[in-house]
C-alpha cells in the first residue's frame, strides 16, 4: 500500500507538470487551459484512478487542483474569485468527481477480481477433493471386483478350514482363527477376549503387535468400547484409533446364547476404513461362532487333561512341545515372535515347582518341567520384553539361570 502511494504521488506529479508545460507554459492561449471541456488534468486523474483505486486517486485529484490553481495565479486572476466563480471551482469538482466515479470502477473490478479467485481456490479443491475420492472409489471397485472374483474360492477355504477344527487343540485352533483373520479381514491386529466375569474380560489370543492390556475392566477407558458392545448386543464399528489402542470393529461370542467374549479388529493394513471390511467381520465372526464356541469347550478339557492340578498354566512336557511348535509355525506364517526360557532344574519336586509358579503364569502362556529342565514359554509377546521376562523367571527360582533357547 506504500508503494502505491508512492507511486501514485510520483506519476501524479510528473504527469502534472508534463501537463502543465505542454498544455500551458508553451502556449500563447493560456486562458483556454482554464476552460478546456476534456481537460487534460481530468484525463490525467481518471486514468491513475482507474489504475490505483478512489482512496489512492484523491493523490492525484489534489495534484491536479494545486496544478490548475497555479495556472489560475499565473494568469494573474484573483485566487478568491476562484472559489467565487463556479466556471473555475467546477474544475477542482471535476477532479474529485472523476476520481470516485472511476476509483469506485476500479474498486469493484477488484473486488469481483478477489471474488473469481476465491471461487477458482474454491472450485480447485472441491476438484482436488472429488479427484482424490474418485480415486478411492476406483481403488475400491477393484478391491470389491476382486472380492467378488474370489468369493466362490474364498467361501470353500473357508468352509474346509471349519471343517478342519473339530479335531485340533485350542492353541492349533488359535491359528487357525488368526489364518481366517488375516486371509478374510486383511488385518493387522486382532484379538479374542474371554469373559472372565461379568465386569471383565482377559486376551486369550492375539495378532500383530497389539497395544491392547490383556486384562481389561469393561468400567475402564480401555473397556468401554466392549461394554457398549455388550450392551448393543451386536458387532459395532468405531472411529479408527491412531495408536491402536482401541479396537474398530467388535463382534461379541456368544456360547449356548450367553456372552462369553468378544472377537475384534484393532487393525487394518490399510490406511482408510471400508464399509465392506465391516460387513465382511459380521460375516465371518458369525461363520466362527461355532468354532469359537468349540475353543471355549476344549480350554476347559485340555485344562483337566494337560494342565498340572489346574494351577496357573502349568503344563504336562509334551503338551508344552505342541505349544512351541505351534508357536514357530505363527512365525513363520504371521512373521508373531514368541520367547522360549529354559532353566536346570535344581532337584525341585514337582511339588515344589507348582507352589513357586501358582497364579504367576496366565493368559496364553506356559510354564513346564521334567527332572532336567524348567521352561518358560511367552506366546505372541513382544520380543522387546525379553530382559523384563527373563529377570522375571529368575526370580521365581533361586540360583537357577534361565537362557533364552
Amino acid at each position: 500500500m506504500n508503494k502505491k502511494i508512492f507511486y501514485c504521488f510520483i506519476e501524479s506529479t510528473v504527469y502534472s507538470i508534463l501537463i502543465f508545460l505542454a498544455f500551458f507554459y508553451f502556449t500563447n492561449i493560456r486562458e483556454e487551459f482554464l476552460h478546456m471541456n476534456m481537460h487534460p488534468l481530468a484525463v490525467m486523474v481518471g486514468f491513475l484512478a482507474l489504475k490505483y483505486g478512489a482512496y489512492i486517486g484523491f493523490i492525484s485529484s489534489f495534484i491536479a487542483i494545486i496544478t490548475y490553481i497555479l495556472a489560475y495565479w499565473l494568469i494573474g486572476y484573483d485566487l478568491l474569485l476562484f472559489f467565487i466563480k463556479f466556471e473555475f471551482y467546477k474544475f477542482f469538482l471535476m477532479f474529485l468527481f472523476v476520481n470516485i466515479l472511476l476509483g469506485k470502477f476500479r474498486l469493484n473490478f477488484e473486488e469481483q477480481k478477489e471474488k473469481i479467485i476465491e471461487e477458482k481456490e474454491e472450485f480447485k479443491k472441491s476438484f482436488d477433493n472429488q479427484k482424490e475420492k474418485n480415486m478411492e472409489l476406483i481403488v475400491l471397485n477393484n478391491r470389491l471386483k476382486n472380492q467378488i472374483i474370489n468369493s466362490r474360492e474364498s467361501l470353500i477355504t473357508l468352509y474346509k478350514i471349519k471343517r478342519s477344527l473339530r479335531d485340533k487343540t485350542v492353541e492349533q485352533l488359535y491359528t487357525e482363527i488368526m489364518i481366517i483373520f488375516k486371509q478374510f479381514l486383511n488385518c493387522d491386529g486382532a484379538s479374542i477376549y474371554r469373559l472372565v466375569d461379568g465386569n471383565h474380560i482377559r486376551n486369550i489370543l492375539k495378532l500383530g503387535n497389539s497395544k491392547m492390556p490383556t486384562f481389561i475392566s469393561l468400567d475402564s477407558i480401555e473397556g468401554e468400547r466392549f461394554n457398549e458392545v455388550k450392551n448393543e448386543n451386536k458387532a459395532m464399528e468405531f472411529p479408527i484409533d491412531l495408536d491402536a489402542k482401541q479396537p474398530i470393529y467388535i463382534s461379541p461370542i456368544f456360547t449356548k446364547e450367553k456372552l462369553s467374549g468378544f472377537i475384534n479388529i484393532e487393525k487394518l493394513n490399510f490406511s482408510v476404513k471400508e464399509r465392506y471390511t465391516f460387513e465382511m467381520f459380521k460375516i465371518v465372526t458369525e461363520e466362527l461362532e461355532d468354532a469359537l464356541e468349540l475353543i471355549f469347550r476344549k480350554m476347559e478339557t485340555e485344562r483337566e487333561k494337560y494342565f498340572y492340578e489346574g494351577n496357573g498354566n502349568i503344563v504336562e512336557w509334551n503338551y508344552f512341545n505342541m505349544v512351541v511348535d505351534e508357536c514357530e509355525r505363527r512365525r513363520n506364517l504371521f512373521e508373531t515372535n514368541y520367547l522360549l526360557f529354559e532353566g536346570k532344574n535344581p532337584n525341585l519336586s514337582s511339588k515344589e515347582i507348582i507352589n513357586t509358579i501358582k497364579d504367576k503364569i496366565w493368559g496364553n502362556d506356559y510354564v513346564t518341567f521334567n527332572d532336567e529342565y524348567i521352561r518358560f514359554l511367552f506366546t505372541m509377546t513382544d520380543i522387546t520384553r525379553k530382559e523384563n521376562l527373563k529377570n522375571k523367571i529368575n526370580s521365581y527360582f533361586t540360583g537357577v539361570d534361565f537362557y533364552e533357547i
